[in-house]
């Protein structure tokens, strides 16, 4: 049984006798496609992606965005210990 998806892995700390694992994609190759994304994606009330929408952002201040700058740390691997995991 394999659980897989973009959450946190606190998650699942109830989970006994499981492996941890992360893959995690090059971090600019994931902005860049986390840019086209977004500007190919309609507003649908999330305020960052439409802020982003209605300014319409260059890749270079897209990826200056406080929670751009720091995606994996605020995002997937939020505050946590990362020993949690058994391999990244």
């Amino acid at each position: 049984t394999v659980v897989h998806g973009h959450f946190s892995i606190n998650k699942y700390d109830i989970l006994d006798n499981a492996y941890r694992i992360s893959v995690i994609r090059n971090p600019i190759d994931r902005l860049i496609s986390h840019y086209f994304y977004w500007k190919s994606s309609k507003p649908h009330g999330h305020p960052l992606h439409d802020y982003f929408l209605q300014n319409q952002l260059p890749l270079l201040d897209f990826a200056k965005l406080p929670v751009m700058k720091s995606f994996y740390k605020s995002v997937f691997l939020e505050p946590t210990n990362l020993s949690k995991f058994d391999y990244i």
